[in-house]
């Protein structure tokens, strides 16, 4: 990964957790960094940070690539809510009212969670997917070492 890349997605990664934060404090801050990708960003910075950007791998790279995307989406679904509470709060907004009309995502009640229940599963099921193929490559792994070590010379 080239070092200038690095650099625009951790500074992408440090706004987005600044626009979360901002936003949390309006709403409610665990439940919107849990939601809208605070632990996803903060895993993402430790993984661009952890190694030099021409010592990762091709797989963590197209990781990184993939999970920056889905923190894309989740600061597109940040400023969607952002411009339906500034409707609400002082009438003025990009985005038209009845935009999601009939749709659970106006529903007041679940207005700000239902948006980041989605890509918080998709992610939630990435990480379980990626935990079950690196298990499986480990147990893989430990059974080929022991199966294929040469004899030891005498």
């Amino acid at each position: 990964m080239k070092p200038v890349t690095k650099r625009v997605i951790s500074i992408y990664l440090l706004l987005h957790l600044a626009l979360m934060v901002v936003k949390s404090l309006i709403i409610w801050l665990p439940v919107f960094f849990v939601l809208y990708g605070g632990i996803q960003a903060v895993v993402l910075l430790t993984m661009l940070n952890k190694k030099p950007g021409d010592a990762l791998s091709v797989t963590r790279r197209w990781v990184i690539y993939l999970l920056t995307a889905m923190e894309v989406t989740y600061t597109i679904e940040l400023l969607v809510i952002g411009d339906f509470l500034l409707q609400d709060v002082l009438g003025w907004g990009v985005l038209p009212w009845d935009y999601l009309k009939g749709t659970i995502f106006t529903n007041p009640e679940f207005f700000h969670i239902i948006p980041g229940v989605s890509l918080t599963a998709l992610y939630l099921s990435l990480a379980v997917i990626w935990l079950v193929v690196y298990g499986i490559r480990r147990i893989f792994r430990k059974y080929r070492g022991n199966q294929f070590t040469p004899p030891a010379k005498l």
